[in-house]
């Protein structure tokens, strides 16, 4: 997994593309690998009070038939207006399992992780 991502990733007024989601979705696959219902949350050293901008993405892993889950999420920030182009830095890093029969219900546990472990 990259350190960052660039803002020109991501095309002009049509949404976000799947691709842009890589980084969440490899730690959605790692949640699933998990044998307990926990997570792994990694948080880069920061001061929050020099951070002007966060994005954050997310994604949730489900097999059929599973009571379980794997979620993953991703944040990252800027210290300055986001130009076409610019580096955005990690901030967090998080991946887990958790119960879940659904699709659906393995992407709203990815965010709400992702909003929970932000602090």
């Amino acid at each position: 997994m990259e350190g960052g991502s660039r803002v020109s990733d991501m095309p002009n007024g049509s949404g976000v593309l799947r691709g842009y989601n890589d980084n969440a979705n490899t730690l959605a696959t790692m949640g699933t690998e998990l044998s307990d219902v926990e997570s792994v949350i990694y948080q880069e050293d920061v001061a929050f009070a020099t951070v002007e901008h966060v994005r954050g993405f997310w994604d949730g892993g489900y097999d059929p038939g599973s009571e379980y889950v794997g979620v993953g999420w991703y944040l990252e920030y800027r210290k300055s207006n986001p130009a076409p182009g610019a580096f955005w830095t990690r901030l967090l890093t998080g991946y887990g399992r958790c119960y879940g029969r659904s699709a659906a219900e393995a992407e709203l546990q990815a965010f709400q992780s992702l909003l929970f472990s932000f602090h």
